[in-house]
């Protein structure tokens, strides 16, 4: 498992899925199923890095607004899988610049952007294949692999004028 193949398992299980999320989750699960461990390991290892590596304030900025301004720790995390659910193209470039969420989001899944499913499918097949919840909680901190060389992120600080682009009623910024 590489980087390349991790989007395309993503591209595919979302294509195959469309707006179904509980699908794509399976769809995925199906998929992974029929990887060696150490594949899915690595695949959970790579989700991992590119989930972290989204840890930054202004990705969070706009999960915010774009979750009604109740983005919760958890629902942070929820959001992040939703972002990698996009996709490679959107994922980066939303790293480079997060506001691009605001022009690039199609709707959100039952009034919200979180997909909380993704972030367990690899777990839940390393936990299927080795009968062990531990060591399925650990492929996903298995980032040693894969050293994340540090990305370059835009602002932290989003712009004023983004707000009247998402079109939000009831963000305010100080």
């Amino acid at each position: 498992m590489n980087k390349e193949m991790f989007w395309q398992l993503i591209d595919e299980s979302r294509e195959a899925c469309k707006d179904n999320i509980k699908g794509m989750a399976k769809y995925l699960e199906g998929r992974l199923s029929g990887l060696s461990l150490d594949e899915v390991k690595s695949y959970c290892g790579i989700f991992d890095t590119y989930h972290r590596a989204a840890g930054l304030d202004g990705v969070a900025s706009v999960g915010n607004l774009m979750n009604h301004e109740m983005l919760t720790d958890d629902g942070f995390t929820d959001f992040r899988n939703w972002l990698i659910a996009q996709g490679k193209e959107i994922y980066l470039e939303t790293m480079k610049n997060p506001e691009i969420l605001a022009e690039k989001a199609g709707e959100p899944i039952e009034g919200w952007y979180e997909f909380e499913l993704l972030g367990y499918a690899g777990m839940r097949i390393v936990e299927q294949m080795t009968g062990d919840f531990k060591q399925s909680c650990m492929a996903n901190m298995q980032i040693n692999n894969y050293p994340w060389k540090s990305f370059k992120a835009g602002s932290r600080n989003l712009p004023k004028d983004l707000l009247k682009r998402t079109k939000s009623t009831t963000w305010k910024v100080n």
